[in-house]
């Protein structure tokens, strides 16, 4: 693991492989690390680099209020990790990491070669495409999160998002170890959450993403994940979209080689 100091932040990040560089942005409650399988798969042909986000892995706490938190502080952080490596990158954002490579994408395009959203969280388009419904599903799943941290059952609000978004009974099925990992990211969840909420993107900006762009979403994901993919594969000119067969919201981790295998002839093309 390599670190870069950016304004003071320790910012984790991790490299393998040699050839062009693919930097992969990982979802909220995870860290680079989730990446490994993909990575993997990818190093023959690509550099693959992956980044932890504020309060994740390696990477230090988000230092303002929880609520302060945004998408765009996020991306700055990538975007002094990109110009660490000095050319042009293919970006991959899932999640989270999604919503924070829609922003990056939009101020820093002469930075990228290509764009992968992998179930992105642009809640904001859901809402001005008129989806509102399906917007304030999220909105209550997240604040759900929030509030019953708030009130003290941790344990609950982490059952309720990992059988939410990956499969029933996942917390259960967890080991000590493993819950003990995703109760020490409560934090930076809670503040992940903040930075969903507050998106702000718009159609109008979506449509002047030109560059070669993939839109992925598993087919048992949730239908908000869902239809923020197919919106902005319907907004940037140059994308295209695939569902990934079987996989759910955590594809990365429970489908790698789908997931590579819907990469790798997009890079290879862009």
């Amino acid at each position: 693991m390599a670190t870069l100091n950016v304004g003071g932040t320790r910012v984790a990040y991790r490299e393998t492989g040699s050839g062009p560089p693919v930097v992969l942005l990982h979802g909220g409650g995870s860290s680079g690390a989730q990446w490994k399988a993909v990575c993997e798969r990818l190093a023959p042909r690509y550099r693959t680099v992956t980044v932890d986000h504020y309060g994740h892995g390696g990477t230090d706490p988000w230092p303002g209020a929880p609520e302060a938190r945004s998408h765009d502080a996020e991306a700055a952080l990538v975007r002094a990790v990109i110009e660490r490596l000095g050319e042009p990158v293919h970006l991959v954002g899932h999640s989270y990491g999604g919503g924070v490579a829609v922003r990056f994408a939009l101020r820093h395009r002469e930075s990228l070669r290509s764009l992968t959203l992998l179930e992105p969280i642009a809640l904001s388009l859901l809402e001005r495409a008129g989806e509102r419904a399906l917007a304030e599903g999220y909105r209550q799943f997240a604040r759900a999160f929030i509030r019953d941290v708030a009130a003290g059952d941790v344990s609950g609000a982490w059952q309720r998002f990992l059988d939410g978004d990956g499969e029933p009974g996942g917390w259960a099925a967890l080991t000590e170890a493993a819950r003990a990992k995703f109760l020490g990211l409560t934090g930076a969840v809670v503040s992940c959450w903040y930075a969903n909420l507050s998106d702000d993107t718009t159609l109008e900006e979506c449509r002047t993403l030109t560059l070669p762009a993939l839109l992925l979403y598993g087919e048992r994901t949730r239908p908000h994940f869902r239809r923020i993919a197919e919106l902005l594969a319907e907004l940037l000119p140059a994308a295209r979209l695939q569902v990934l067969p079987g996989a759910g919201h955590l594809s990365p981790l429970t489908h790698p080689a789908l997931v590579a295998a819907a990469l790798a002839p997009h890079l290879d093309a862009a």
